[in-house]
């Protein structure tokens, strides 16, 4: 398309006598322009300018609304700026952007319509009026040229995007989603990460808390309760004094301890069906349990 543009000259000059009259407005005087050189799809700026006197503003409901104005000629957009002129006169520089549509068989010309403005101040208005511009307009082709193979431009050649960028962007992202699923996987014990049941860690751990509390004998018959059901969970039933040699048959790595497990079982019946609970208590403190368990602990993740 043609970057060049017309420009339009309007001088709108108030006369100066008293009363003032602005009901009517000045001869616009047309600058020369590039009337030539226009095909189909182009975009044609139209630029008008207006010097009046201080105070004058253009009436905004005087502007045309962008849209079609012909089945040839569209309106883009209208845009205005004021500007400090000459004799402290104020310079109004309008744009008429328009976009033809016509596609003519031979060079013809085409004229954009005029346009009627209004500048107001005070209750005063003055009309101005942007005179119609003609064009002229040409085809693309020879209308009567053969279509032939030969007669069309080459393809134009694609460029090369380069998406390295973009492609390592996409792995990084790619590679932090799977390393925090992985650490969420381990975090929820997911999959490959699945924990084993480790009840005597979980009794350890329970006492441990138990022993920043502090000791006494709620803590204490707390604790003896963890390990009963640490024991219970690693046997899969409720497990008695009178089972705990079945237990180490079949859970070997407890053998080692059967001294104090066996202890263990003797203390606890001793405080909650004996009759002196208070010399089981004596006996087995709460720091003794959580040695046990930590012991237990460890042999049951196969550490000596």
């Amino acid at each position: 398309m043609t970057p060049a543009a017309p420009v339009l000259s309007l001088l709108a000059l108030l006369l100066l006598s008293p009363p003032r009259s602005a009901t009517a407005a000045e001869q616009a005087i047309l600058a020369p322009a590039h009337s030539h050189g226009w095909w189909i799809g182009d975009v044609i700026p139209v630029r008008a300018t207006v010097l009046l006197e201080q105070g004058f503003r253009i009436d905004p409901a005087s502007l045309p609304q962008p849209g079609a104005l012909d089945y040839w000629l569209d309106l883009r957009g209208v845009t205005v700026v004021d500007e400090k002129g000459r004799d402290g006169r104020r310079l109004h520089r309008i744009e008429f952007t328009y976009q033809t549509f016509y596609a003519p068989l031979e060079p013809r010309a085409m004229t954009i319509p005029p346009r009627t403005l209004a500048f107001v101040r005070d209750g005063q208005r003055l009309s101005v009026t942007v005179p119609a511009w003609s064009f002229v307009t040409s085809p693309l082709r020879e209308i009567m040229a053969s279509s032939r193979p030969e007669a069309m431009k080459p393809d134009a050649v694609a460029a090369v995007i380069n998406v390295r960028p973009q492609e390592w962007r996409a792995a990084l992202s790619a590679g932090l989603a799977l390393v925090a699923l992985l650490l969420l996987a381990r975090h929820r014990a997911w999959g490959p990460f699945a924990r084993p049941d480790r009840p005597f860690a979980a009794a350890a751990a329970a006492i441990r808390r138990l022993n920043r509390r502090g000791a006494g004998a709620e803590a204490q018959r707390a604790a003896f309760l963890a390990l009963h059901r640490a024991f219970d969970r690693a046997s899969g039933h409720r497990l008695v004094a009178a089972d705990v040699a079945g237990f180490l048959a079949v859970r070997p790595q407890y053998r080692p301890l059967s001294a104090e497990i066996a202890g263990f079982f003797t203390a606890s019946r001793s405080l909650f069906f004996g009759r002196a609970p208070e010399q089981a208590l004596a006996r087995s403190s709460t720091a003794a349990l959580a040695g046990l368990a930590r012991r237990l602990a460890r042999a049951e993740r196969g550490r000596p």
